[in-house]
């Protein structure tokens, strides 16, 4: 999980830096890795039997329809909309996802 959660904050990061008129291919990717990320979560979930799954699926599944607006966005030239998310947004999101939901998950892992 650490892991995963390293590559994501280094594909946000990379973001910032994508130059006008490329955001919509950079989001592609962030979004791949994300849904990747989230469907691994999940199973992991379903596996352990993790009592919360359901909450953190819905935290999931709301960030990917934001992501997936932004990236809609990004690809139709409208990149402010999308850059200000990505800057401003998303890693509020994920620190705070990460800091709540996926400590609990990992402890429950951790017990199993």
């Amino acid at each position: 999980m650490d892991a995963t959660h390293r590559e994501f904050v280094t594909l946000l990061n990379e973001m910032e830096s994508v130059p006008k008129g490329e955001l919509g291919a950079y989001f592609d990717r962030l979004l791949a890795h994300t849904q990747i990320h989230f469907e691994t979560e999940k199973t992991t979930m379903i596996e352990s039997g993790f009592g919360s799954r359901r909450e953190h699926e819905d935290d999931h599944n709301r960030v990917l329809a934001e992501m997936m607006q932004m990236q809609r966005f990004a690809g139709r030239g409208m990149e402010k909309i999308a850059r200000s998310y990505v800057r401003d947004k998303l890693p509020d999101w994920f620190a705070t996802h990460a800091a709540s939901m996926d400590t609990a998950l990992a402890l429950h892992l951790h017990r199993k």
